[in-house]
């Protein structure tokens, strides 16, 4: 078991984890941290100490908005005695952390980077739901990250662009920070850095997306899997440099500043204050954007031009994604309000589905909405594995995960839920997962970590999972069974959705 590691930067000291065999270090710091003079610029090295780090407590997560109170988000996935929300946050945010099966250096493990959701502007790697123990124990590193947040990691501005030559997408160069260090360090930990798969949810998945986007990424990832953020047209992403420079300028005039200089002698609490007052508190306020340094082209733009990383991608969503949204809770839609709902406030792909139904009542009219946004997603990420296989570059594996999580309230296969299953965190999770659960999440765990030993999530004694196609457009159902499946029977809409992003024309 390896307990130290000699770092470029120093020596780290880790603890055995609650799984015998595997280690854990917490809290190595992959950057400089982006205070003060820092504040919006690209992520430096860490500075190098003396002695030895212990490395036994969790970074801090970067300043963000907090989740409301009492919400579902707290109740689903912080409703835990050993976990409270929030914990201390800090602009001091780049850690990372390790969970290693390694006994000795040079035993080449793959190597698995998390990048955790929240909309750009929650979240942090050492959720419990993002525990590493289960996947280190299937011969796996895994390393969690936090990254800049919100304003903090997306803030562009003329006199920024002036200064470095771009602004915006610190978030994204943190994440590549963190791949850089992981090729210079994690031989020390026993993996291989010929053999790193970028994995993220949500927001997290946008970014894995982004990375695979950007060149600066060339040579430091092997293998993608996005998870319910896979697409071409994610809206965020296709805002360029002036869009962002703009907002940063409102944002400006809004604090009472005069330069970037005031703006980054303001207390971090002061600039969340004025994210809230001035309503920028949303995904998206101040997007990723293609800068001409990080993202040449915007992602989707990439992706259709064949010039992202050459690399094997796993991508996917959950069939009930909206299900936890405010948005499309029951009283976002009547029957009265379903088209202009459907058509103008929520874009030209629920057109599809609008055309051809007639809502009864009020409750058909929410079942239609989520629905509508459902195959949006499974639309989305059916038509980046469409564009990817007519590359005929390497395969792409697809899926859409189906499995209704246990509980009398009944949410569905919502966005997020595949991370239990897929992380096999479960026992982290308040709600009673079955035999069959386990087994489900056993097989995902199974998926995931092959996907990154090879690029092929194929096992021993696993349902076999072809790669998606043009012509077939099979993908994994990841059900309490689980089986190719021909989603295109049950959703004509979608896969017209889907012919209609691969094309470029929505």
């Amino acid at each position: 078991m390896i307990l130290k590691v000699n770092t470029k930067y120093g020596i780290v000291e880790g603890q055995e984890s609650g799984q015998k065999g595997i280690s854990v270090f917490k809290g190595i710091p992959y950057a400089t941290p982006p205070i003060g003079e820092l504040r919006w610029r690209a992520p430096l090295p860490p500075e190098k100490w003396e002695g030895v780090r212990k490395c036994n407590a969790f970074g801090n997560p970067c300043i963000q908005l907090m989740r409301p109170s009492g919400g579902f988000y707290e109740k689903e996935f912080y409703k835990h005695s050993f976990h409270s929300y929030p914990p201390p946050w800090s602009e001091d945010c780049l850690y990372l952390n390790i969970w290693t099966p390694a006994k000795g250096v040079g035993e080449k493990l793959p190597v698995m980077m998390w990048i955790h959701g929240g909309g750009f502007i929650q979240g942090y790697g050492h959720e419990p739901r993002y525990d590493g123990e289960t996947l280190a124990g299937k011969g796996v590193i895994l390393v969690s990250i936090n990254y800049r947040l919100t304003i903090f990691g997306y803030y562009g501005h003329p006199e920024l662009t002036q200064e470095s030559g771009f602004s915006g997408n610190y978030g994204v160069l943190d994440q590549i920070a963190a791949l850089q260090w992981i090729r210079d360090n994690i031989e020390g930990f026993g993996g291989d850095p010929g053999n790193v798969t970028m994995f993220g949810q949500s927001a997290g998945a946008i970014s894995v997306q982004a990375i695979a986007a950007s060149p600066l990424a060339k040579g430091l990832v092997h293998h993608a899997i996005a998870q319910s953020g896979a697409g071409l047209t994610v809206p965020q992403m296709r805002f360029g440099l002036p869009f962002l420079e703009q907002r940063g300028v409102e944002f400006m005039e809004d604090a009472g500043a005069k330069s970037i200089a005031a703006l980054r002698a303001l207390p971090a609490e002061k600039v969340l204050d004025i994210i809230v007052k001035t309503n920028r508190d949303s995904f998206g306020a101040f997007p990723i954007v293609a800068d001409g340094y990080v993202l040449p082209m915007d992602k989707g733009t990439t992706f259709l031009a064949g010039k992202q990383l050459d690399i094997d991608y796993l991508v996917g969503s959950t069939i009930d994604e909206s299900q936890i949204f405010p948005s499309f809770q029951p009283e976002a839609v009547t029957k009265e309000s379903f088209r202009k709902t459907m058509v103008e406030k929520r874009g030209i792909w629920f057109k599809l589905l609008a055309d051809c139904c007639d809502p009864k009542d009020d409750y058909e009219a929410w079942v239609l909405l989520n629905k509508a946004h459902g195959m949006q997603w499974m639309a989305e990420h059916r038509a980046l594995a469409y564009v990817l296989d007519t590359m005929r570059k390497k395969p792409v594996y697809s899926y859409t995960f189906t499995r209704k999580v246990p509980g009398d309230d009944n949410p569905g296969a919502f966005h997020s839920s595949c991370i239990w299953y897929a992380m096999g965190t479960h026992r982290n999770c308040w709600r009673t997962f079955t035999p069959e659960d386990e087994k489900l999440s056993e097989t995902m765990v199974s998926y995931w970590t092959n996907f990154a030993k090879s690029g092929n999530p194929n096992g021993e004694g696993l349902p076999v999972w072809n790669p998606f196609t043009t012509g077939s457009q099979l993908e994994m159902k990841l059900d309490l069974t689980c089986e190719m499946y021909d989603f295109a029977h049950e959703n004509s809409e979608m896969i017209k959705l889907q012919k209609l992003l691969a094309e470029e024309k929505v």
